[in-house]
């Protein structure tokens, strides 16, 4: 099996901009999404200019979570510690959000209340556990763990996940679902909860997977040499975003790659990083990360437009299901 420190090691010469490079370039002096929007039905008379998206900003001089509505109002801060807050998962309803921190000394997951109360752990073990996500149904929630040498893809059990009160669910067993020798991250339930997209470098370079959620089945999506990561699946199910060095060997672009027949379509080729691609819940726009801002593009890649300033290392963003009000 592979240490942590070789798997850090690889990563941060891969992840140069993303916000896991954030984790490995500020934070993983200590130790070490996002995975995917939420996904399930859009209702029509809510228009996304009201739905919420989750991030992380150090502009206030630490990386904390925020959140903040398409049109660039509503922001607000929502968690605020000495430590590093990251990863933001919206639950399918939006009442509540996963999230990784290094507040108990290592990268553990945590869940709270979407205005960022009643904040509590829900994994507690030595190794690295983050990048948590939400099943469409509510009752799984997928994350990466290194907690038996290497990172691989868990699932958790939970019950009750619409509970007002986060006591009020409840937490179950939790599942490895990759057994694989590499390196498994970022784990991102398709519409239907059916299938969990991945990525890996089990075949040297980092390419996106997809499985069953129970983890079997587990097929390779991308084969062009240049690392491929952070999938996405579209609302409707038929493509996966990501980003990509296929382009060039020091910045991301964002690809979309069809799951069907696995061809590949170019999103953005701009002169800059782009990546963390996360799909609108209507599917017709994609949210990205530059490194100092957030970004949105249309779902062709034409209208790209930022949302957050460009002053401060911004990443992670992660749209909702639900209308913020």
């Amino acid at each position: 099996m592979k240490s942590s420190s070789k798997r850090f090691g690889k990563r941060n010469n891969v992840r140069s901009n993303s916000l896991f490079n954030f984790v490995v370039l500020i934070i993983f002096l200590f130790s070490s999404q996002y995975c995917s929007d939420p996904a399930g039905p859009v209702d029509p008379g809510i228009s996304d200019d009201s739905r919420g998206i989750a991030y992380v900003s150090d502009w206030q001089g630490n990386f904390e979570i925020y959140t903040i509505k398409e049109d660039g109002s509503g922001l607000q801060r929502i968690t605020n510690n000495t430590f590093f807050d990251s990863g933001p998962y919206w639950s399918p309803d939006g009442r509540k959000i996963l999230f990784m921190s290094t507040r108990d000394g290592n990268f553990e997951v945590y869940i709270m209340n979407a205005d960022g109360s009643n904040q509590q752990r829900l994994t507690n073990n030595p190794g690295f556990d983050g990048f948590p996500t939400w099943s469409p149904d509510g009752s799984k929630i997928g994350f990466s763990s290194d907690r038996n040498g290497n990172s691989d893809v868990y699932v958790m059990d939970v019950t009750n996940y619409q509970a007002a009160n986060i006591s009020d669910m409840v937490f179950g067993e939790i599942h490895q679902i990759t057994t694989n020798l590499a390196e498994d991250y970022r784990c991102a339930w398709s519409p239907d909860g059916s299938k969990i997209a991945f990525e890996s470098d089990r075949d040297n370079d980092i390419e996106i997977y997809i499985m069953n959620s129970d983890g079997s089945n587990q097929e390779r999506m991308t084969t062009i040499h240049g690392d491929d990561q952070n999938p996405s699946w579209s609302p409707d199910g038929n493509f996966i975003a990501f980003n990509s060095m296929r382009n060039s060997s020091t910045a991301f672009d964002i690809l979309k790659v069809n799951v069907s027949d696995k061809s590949i379509t170019e999103i953005t080729n701009f002169a800059g990083q782009e990546e963390e691609p996360v799909w609108s819940p209507d599917g017709t726009k994609i949210l990205y990360s530059t490194q100092r801002s957030l970004n949105i593009i249309d779902s062709d890649g034409s209208n790209s437009r930022r949302l957050t300033e460009v002053k401060f290392l911004t990443a992670g963003g992660v749209w909702c299901q639900a209308p913020i009000m």
